[in-house]
């Protein structure tokens, strides 16, 4: 991100926080979480918040900047005061993410209601906002209040240096390999994909697991290869021919944006910002995130991709295109350099 936006904009890491900052919210945090079972992000508290922008402040004036991108820095914008314009950058809002991350699950309520004045301060002060997903845009404007024509919808681009070639149709009597990235075993899924892998072979379809990232023991049939070096996993999405994604909270999905710049189609659940990133029957297929249908929903998308291997392969088309077109680092720094520029 920042690399594509270094040759237009000056880049200066928005976090303000120095060591003595971090030290505080650390104290504040172990002081304040937890009591009566419910949490609190110190980070997102009015204190911090105000501490957070008058640094900033302080940094701008050093730099003699005239326009602020921030990016997902809501608690260093909320409170920034002086004339800079800016452009706040996120691919979910307060709203949003509150009960549906673990991390911002059960906050003590008055800890989630300085969180979400901070949320509105930052998107009232920016001049534009700038957001992943159209899930995101729709909250800035309903939950918000952010006029329309001051959203952008620009999706991120990739996290790795991929440049898939388009798969071939291949042979329907193949195994279908299949992936699972797993940042977070539960949050990502895992125990739905196990469950919907050992459906299939229960039903006779040849498949082949791979689950490459954090996850508890596997059965002997899946290929677990834990967490692995960032410069070889484009390799994994080079030899696999699916990528399986069953998250129960995805705000934008980097690994779906890394999917498609691999060519590699996807079947995920349509939660979050998904659907920006995966357009369903496109680029992959979509499927509820109801625990009444995932499963059930799932199965059937796998098995539809493994009996039509030509369908796979026009997925696959479809994905590598729409990387190229929509989900670019080079694309999103043009489109918010222009966004700048425009702004008063």
């Amino acid at each position: 991100m920042f690399a594509a936006l270094s040759d237009a904009i000056e880049v200066v890491p928005m976090s303000t926080a120095d060591a003595g900052d971090a030290v505080v919210d650390r104290l504040a945090m172990r002081v304040l979480d937890g009591r009566g079972g419910r949490r609190v992000l110190a980070g997102h508290l009015a204190a911090s918040s105000r501490r957070r922008g008058r640094l900033l402040a302080k940094r701008l004036r050093r730099t003699g900047a005239r326009a602020v991108v921030g990016v997902a820095a809501s608690q260093d914008l909320a409170h920034l005061g002086g004339q800079w314009s800016v452009t706040h950058v996120s691919d979910a809002t307060f709203h949003l993410v509150q009960d549906f991350y673990p991390i911002y699950s059960s906050l003590q309520p008055w800890a989630a209601r300085q969180g979400g004045l901070v949320e509105r301060r930052a998107i009232t002060r920016a001049q534009s906002v700038v957001t992943a997903t159209e899930w995101a845009r729709a909250s800035v404007i309903d939950d918000y209040g952010k006029p329309p024509g001051r959203v952008h919808t620009i999706p991120f681009g990739p996290g790795c240096d991929l440049a898939g070639a388009a798969r071939p149709a291949g042979d329907a009597g193949a195994p279908l390999r299949v992936l699972m990235v797993s940042s977070d075993w539960e949050r990502k899924g895992g125990p739905r994909v196990l469950e919907v892998a050992s459906l299939l072979r229960d039903q006779g379809v040849l498949i082949e697991l791979t689950v490459v990232g954090d996850h508890p023991v596997l059965p002997p049939w899946v290929r677990g290869v834990g967490r692995v070096p960032h410069d070889d996993m484009p390799g994994y999405y080079a030899t696999h021919d699916v990528l399986l994604e069953l998250a129960l909270a995805n705000a934008a999905g980097v690994t779906l944006t890394d999917a498609a710049h691999a060519a590699l189609p996807v079947v995920a659940t349509h939660t979050g910002g998904t659907a920006t990133i995966v357009l369903d029957e496109k680029t992959g297929l979509l499927v509820s995130p109801r625990e009444d249908a995932v499963i059930r929903e799932a199965v059937r998308a796998l098995r539809r991709l493994d009996t039509d291997r030509s369908l796979l392969a026009a997925i696959s088309v479809s994905a590598r295109d729409h990387a190229r077109t929509r989900l670019s680092w080079d694309g999103w720094a043009a489109d918010v350099v222009a966004l700048v520029g425009q702004v008063p």
